[in-house]
């Protein structure tokens, strides 16, 4: 990667897992328990140990793991990926398993199992450890939970990754990710110099709406500390890039009318 410095993965507590049980309801659980148990041990094994990783489904696994397929349709074809994985180690394919656990994320959240879908995230983003999409995903969501040390590695290693990559859109959402997250900690300095860095790679390489944005979210991060002049600088800029058919455009005016108001 060009001599890129990429920070590793935060290290995940295996008893963190034992949350999906609580979560998600019945054999489903159970099964998805056990797959992401499995896929540690995949992502934590030299490539030529793993043949000797898992031992042939017994029938009463194979009854599980249909009881399973029968309980969420939607996500079947990541149950598949996952028993293809154990039944042949040595040729599954990290970007595969990236995918599959990433249908886990996105199923989990439509579902509010939050914790699950954090698990899925950061094992998505162990199987296929140089996707920086994953990274920034379990940044976000580790964020969101207020899980602030392990979002700012995430965010780190995912802007490393696309930076080394020349990856422009992961590049983009890492540093909004990474200047939220400043915001939400009160570290004006450190999330105005990323949401900023996130505008001028935006404005560089489009879609302008996402520019404007970053503006906006700079604009109201300055807003509510008081410096409302340099907060104006930013609106004018967000007037300037947005669209007149953004939705955000009628949250940015009301935005706009409370810094006049201040």
């Amino acid at each position: 990667m060009g001599g890129e410095r990429i920070i590793p993965a935060p290290p995940r507590p295996r008893k963190r897992e034992g949350a999906i049980l609580n979560e998600v309801p019945n054999v489903l659980g159970l099964v998805l328990w056990q797959d992401l148990r499995h896929l540690r041990d995949w992502t934590e094994s030299a490539p030529e140990m793993r043949t000797r990783l898992f031992q042939p489904p017994t029938t009463n696994v194979l009854a599980k793991r249909r009881d399973a397929r029968a309980c969420a349709g939607e996500i079947v074809s990541s149950l598949n990926t996952f028993a293809t994985m154990k039944a042949n180690p040595i040729d599954a394919d990290p970007p595969e398993l990236g995918a599959a656990c990433e249908k886990i994320v996105e199923w989990a959240l439509e579902r509010e199992y939050t914790q699950t879908a954090i698990e899925f995230a950061e094992a998505a983003a162990a199987v296929d450890a140089s996707n920086p999409k994953f990274a920034n995903v379990a940044g976000r969501l580790t964020r969101d939970v207020c899980e602030y040390e392990r979002a700012e590695v995430w965010f780190k290693r995912g802007i490393g990754l696309a930076r080394a990559q020349g990856n422009t859109i992961e590049k983009f959402w890492g540093h909004v990710g990474y200047g939220k997250l400043c915001k939400e900690m009160g570290r004006v300095k450190d999330a105005r110099k990323h949401l900023n860095c996130a505008s001028r790679l935006a404005w560089k390489t489009g879609p302008p709406t996402l520019a404007a944005s970053a503006q906006h979210d700079i604009c109201a991060l300055l807003m509510v500390r008081g410096y409302l002049s340099e907060a104006a600088q930013h609106a004018r800029l967000a007037l300037r890039w947005y669209p007149r058919s953004d939705p955000r455009l009628p949250f940015f005016g009301a935005d706009v009318a409370l810094m006049l108001v201040l």
